[in-house]
């Protein structure tokens, strides 16, 4: 009598097995309930081939899933970028900075990257970056300038004069550093605040005008800021200035040195003088107002009675 074996790959003997072996050995063949063992057999051969059709199908699903995953997210490898590759990726370019110098008698607009407008006056010198990507917009100004800055909360705008610097979100104003010792802001529209070389801090509302001497706060006064920006149109609003102080402005302008006798640099005179790129035809406008006379050698101007 041959022996009938169930040859299981996974190596495992189950208690039905045992059974069935043992009935083999030491049974008669009419005593054996060979339809009861197919049957069973049958199901347990059927039960192990679902076993390893699941696991085929499983393991399928995973090689797909693995396969999905390099295509559709390729980024994700195990393969780290290098640090110093990932901090030049990120390293930010140095700005490039531009200067534009104003001749004397003109002004000259320039626009910002970021939309800013300024005026600047004669014989000023604006620096400014070509671009601005960093925290702060920041420009130098030596001279006089009128700004109209572009609103920008998440960056504020700095101006550099001398022995002061100027932050602004978005506003008006007109920022005079002719003079290093004595420099002047004017605030139109908005709001500014001004911290000086020596820490002290002030901020500006409208028609305010601030003082910074030698890199502390001067005066604060009210004025009519519409004044001090007149010079964008060409002409300068005299409303009761003294003559000294409108020469002083006629010598920034104009890049002369003026003189007056003491009874005339105390006049203060009343109207409006064009800024024409001939100082001939200021200087005669004065000499009108304050019935005075100019004598012009070069760049030096004497005004007597």
């Amino acid at each position: 009598m041959s022996r009938f074996t169930i040859n299981n790959n996974e190596n495992e003997f189950h208690d039905e097995d045992i059974r069935i072996q043992f009935i083999l050995d030491h049974c008669h063949p009419r005593e054996i309930p060979v339809d009861d063992i197919k049957l069973r057999t049958h199901r347990k051969l059927a039960n192990r081939s679902h076993r390893r059709i699941r696991l085929l199908i499983v393991s399928a699903a995973a090689s797909v899933a693995i396969i999905l995953s390099i295509v559709l997210f390729p980024r994700q490898s195990v393969v780290q970028e290098h640090p110093r590759r990932i901090a030049d990726k990120e390293r930010v370019e140095p700005l490039k900075l531009l200067t534009t110098k104003v001749p004397t008698g003109k002004t000259m607009t320039i626009i910002l990257a970021d939309g800013t407008k300024i005026t600047a006056n004669s014989r000023t010198k604006v620096t400014y970056p070509s671009s601005f990507n960093g925290k702060f917009r920041e420009v130098s100004i030596d001279g006089e300038a009128y700004l109209e800055v572009a609103h920008d909360r998440r960056h504020p705008f700095i101006v550099h004069g001398h022995g002061f610097n100027l932050r602004v979100l978005g506003t008006k104003f007109n920022v005079n550093t002719y003079n290093e010792c004595n420099s002047t802001v004017a605030l139109e529209e908005g709001s500014v605040e001004i911290t000086t070389q020596c820490k002290d801090v002030i901020r500006l509302r409208p028609n305010h005008l601030v003082s910074i001497k030698r890199g502390t706060v001067g005066e604060l006064v009210d004025v009519n800021a519409a004044d001090y920006t007149s010079w964008t149109q060409g002409i300068m609003n005299l409303n009761g200035q003294t003559v000294s102080q409108i020469t002083r402005d006629l010598e920034n302008y104009y890049g002369i040195s003026i003189t007056c006798s003491p009874s005339i640099a105390r006049q203060r005179l009343y109207g409006k003088l064009e800024l024409d790129t001939d100082m001939r035809k200021a200087l005669k406008s004065i000499s009108f107002l304050s019935e005075s006379r100019c004598i012009v050698n070069g760049n030096n101007v004497r005004i007597l009675r």
